[in-house]
């Protein structure tokens, strides 16, 4: 009990102003609860992925708990610039720090207040404040347009008219699935294309999803429309979007409940173009509607993370950065003009699958950000007793 999971010595425990926290005197290793962290300015951010990895129970587990002795997780997580690589006990809601990861630890941004503001007059606060307002907003203009990504493999999707992460979340494994997933969609159609004669109609009359004949071959072709793709940009801009974003869904997620959220999106979508679509004996294939909820959750989960989109004229190049959250109402919107179409009788796009994979994935999102919070104010609410 109160043993350094590195060294073994009884650690010593201090009373701070935030509460007590366990110190090895041999290796200056330290614990603290959540609750304690919280109070002392640790980004409540960075704290809600932390427990959320956690209880994930993803990682390794290695050193025993200093209270409980139980095998804590190990759970990677970006700070700054470096990766932290943290013991967490879900059981006793501590966190271990090494003897230098603590300050390494992000903090929570403080107010810009100074003493000299403290001894101004209400009307120079004021026009202080309004100043900085402006600034801010001469600021946000600014960084609309900005230079374009670090990785110069990155400006050929944008010259295509495709958006680019620009600082994108970390990862703590690899994405086997939506590798996976790509690969198969790749194996699956490529074929096609290099086929002679009328073959790609064959195969996408045969395989693709009817809504019609929805119960033919006992709906496989449910499963099968998901991998079939109607042409090279079809395949690739799907599977670039797939890639993009697909890998932090299922870091989220874990490997199994992201699979789920690909089927249940194209499901969704294919039966809101079976209800709703306006020619029900055209064959539709692709996975855009399975994607399209892995767009949907990945902006809900991470809307803060920035997207560069390029704008050209002539030789004229110039980038517009836009948080993933407005770029989900923005493709939202599209796919809502684009059903008005659909159901008009124009495109051969299914607008109407887009939008059912959408929900999914915003539905999803929306309950799991929901469980995370209570999930955090759980575990860093004090303790009474």
């Amino acid at each position: 009990m109160d043993q350094c999971p590195t060294c073994s010595e009884r650690l010593i425990r201090k009373q701070t102003t935030h509460g007590y926290v366990y110190v090895c005197p041999q290796c200056q290793g330290r614990a603290a609860t959540l609750p304690v962290l919280r109070k002392a300015g640790a980004s409540r951010h960075f704290l809600g992925d932390l427990w959320q990895r956690c209880r994930d129970d993803r990682g390794p587990r290695g050193r025993p708990c200093p209270l409980c002795t139980r095998p804590m997780a190990e759970v990677t997580m970006p700070a700054a610039w470096q990766t932290l690589t943290l013991d967490v006990c879900s059981r006793c809601t501590l966190i271990w720090f090494d003897a230098s990861e603590h300050e390494s630890l992000p903090r929570e941004a403080k107010p810009l207040v100074t003493p000299v503001e403290e001894t101004m007059s209400p009307e120079a606060r004021e026009q202080l404040a309004l100043c900085r307002v402006k600034q801010i907003g001469e600021q946000a203009r600014q960084e609309g347009f900005d230079e374009g990504p670090e990785q110069s493999w990155q400006w050929l999707p944008a010259i295509l008219g495709l958006p680019v992460e620009l600082d994108a979340p970390s990862v703590s494994r690899r994405p086997w699935v939506t590798w996976a997933v790509a690969a198969l969609c790749v194996l699956a159609t490529v074929p096609i294309f290099l086929a002679e004669g009328p073959t790609g109609d064959e195969v996408f009359r045969r395989w693709g999803f009817v809504p019609a004949e929805w119960a033919r071959d006992g709906g496989v072709t449910l499963l099968t429309s998901f991998f079939l793709h109607g042409g090279v940009f079809h395949l690739l801009g799907n599977m670039y979007f797939l890639i993009i974003f697909g890998d932090n869904v299922e870091d989220r997620l874990g490997h199994g409940a992201y699979v789920g959220l690909l089927a249940g999106g194209h499901l969704v979508g294919m039966l809101a173009q079976g209800v709703f679509g306006p020619d029900a004996g055209v064959p539709c294939v692709g996975a855009s509607a399975g994607i399209s909820s892995v767009i949907a959750y990945y902006a809900i989960q991470f809307p803060k993370v920035r997207l560069g989109f390029m704008f050209r004229y002539f030789l004229l190049f110039r980038w517009f950065h836009m948080a993933a959250a407005w770029a989900l109402v923005l493709y939202v919107l599209m796919q809502v003009v684009g059903v008005y179409s659909q159901l008009r009788g124009f495109g051969g796009v299914s607008y109407l699958g887009h939008l059912g994979g959408l929900t999914i994935g915003l539905v999803l999102a929306i309950v799991h950000r929901a469980q995370r919070r209570r999930d955090v104010d759980r575990a860093i609410e004090p303790r009474i007793g």
